[in-house]
């Protein structure tokens, strides 16, 4: 999960994640839940994940660590590039993967959704 942007949508501040490994986009507000943790705050830039407390054998125990995740970074504060967006597979195949849904968008209409934007944005980071 990385996040890709932070919008305000009816007066509520949300955070958009991508899923690369299922290709999609994920919205999230303040105490929800996201991939095994919460968010317990929303910043203009930046989300405060709470890790749920797990005893994983051979990894770190959490006990409700809290990370700052920044936009373009994933769930434990690492910045991801864009060319790594994608799961190892893909990569190795075919490169990064195209957000889906971006067919025939017209970037200039004024009535796009935040989500809309987000993945237009993204397609063009993989275009370069």
């Amino acid at each position: 999960m990385v996040l890709r942007g932070i919008v305000v949508e009816q007066g509520e501040v949300r955070a958009y994640f991508e899923d690369i490994v299922n290709t999609r986009m994920v919205r999230v507000a303040i105490g929800e839940t996201v991939a095994r943790g919460k968010i317990t705050s929303i910043g203009l830039d930046a989300v405060e994940y709470e890790h749920a407390a797990t005893t994983t054998p051979g990894g770190p125990a959490t006990n409700g660590q809290r990370t700052l995740v920044a936009v373009g970074h994933d769930l434990t504060g690492k910045a991801v590039e864009p060319e790594s967006n994608s799961s190892a597979a893909a990569s190795a195949t075919t490169g990064p993967v195209m957000p889906s849904g971006v067919e025939g968008l017209n970037p200039n209409d004024p009535n796009l959704t935040p989500e809309q934007r987000m993945k237009l944005r993204r397609a063009m980071e993989l275009k370069k």
